[in-house]
């Protein structure tokens, strides 16, 4: 009697990220808005010097991206990515003395807002005029290049910064050099208070370089996949829903 088949084995779908690490970016998620709301209240509270942004519903974008870099890669988050900085290590009291205006702070108590950031953990300081940051991550990115490392540089804009001039020469000589840098545009609908549709023809977006946001492992993919040697500019372009433009706003309503 012929013997019966043996079942073929089927093999499971290795999962995009190792369970450990998904654990530990869902950690920092949680704490980046736990952190933001305790902020908020402080801001309603008055003891806050300056103005506060939230990252609310970027938190996936800010720590999928941070988790693809190597702690020696060089990164320049925007306002909107507390989740950056507490990924690569910077301590909530140290936010939150920042916004003080404390001496413990990262910038010495000389700035009462979001300019922070700490060149030991290659974290450069976001500015308020967006998106500053991005020629400072190609200059970055050169030097990473010029040393011989194979290291690079991400930067991160929003949506309205696409329209400004520094956006695209920062692209223009990234992509000239070919420079190890990675570009994130995070689209949450709004530049500012100006709709999406009021700001730029239909079907001018880059198309070619968009991510899907919202979930921390497609989020993860794009900057993960940059080859490390004789690497090239990438950009990516992540989706997010914005709960407010700032905590003033949140205030008038509240």
């Amino acid at each position: 009697m012929p013997s019966p088949r043996t079942p073929a084995r089927t093999r499971e779908p290795k999962p995009p990220v190792e369970r450990d690490l998904a654990v530990r970016m869902f950690e920092v998620m949680a704490l980046m808005r736990a952190v933001e709301d305790r902020m908020v209240t402080m801001y309603r509270q008055g003891e806050l010097l300056g103005s506060l942004y939230t990252g609310h519903w970027h938190e996936a974008i800010a720590v999928g991206t941070a988790s693809a870099l190597r702690p020696t890669d060089v990164i320049a988050p925007l306002h909107r990515d507390l989740g950056v900085h507490l990924w690569r290590g910077l301590e909530p009291w140290q936010v939150m003395a920042s916004f003080m205006g404390k001496a413990t702070s990262p910038t010495g108590g000389r700035d009462g807002t979001l300019h922070y950031g700490r060149l030991d953990l290659n974290i450069i300081n976001p500015v308020s005029h967006i998106p500053n940051n991005y020629p400072v991550a190609t200059g970055a990115a050169f030097a990473l290049r010029y040393r011989g490392t194979d290291g690079v540089a991400m930067a991160y804009c929003g949506d309205g910064a696409t329209s400004r001039g520094d956006f695209h020469e920062a692209l223009n000589i990234a992509g000239v050099q070919r420079l190890p840098c990675v570009f994130i545009v995070e689209n949450n609908q709004y530049a500012y208070s100006t709709p999406n549709r009021r700001l730029r023809q239909q079907g001018s977006r880059l198309r070619d370089a968009r991510r899907a946001g919202g979930r921390h492992r497609c989020v993860r993919g794009a900057p993960g996949r940059l080859p490390r040697r004789r690497a090239r500019p990438r950009r990516g372009w992540a989706i997010a829903h914005r709960g407010g433009h700032d905590a003033h706003a949140r205030s008038r309503r509240a």
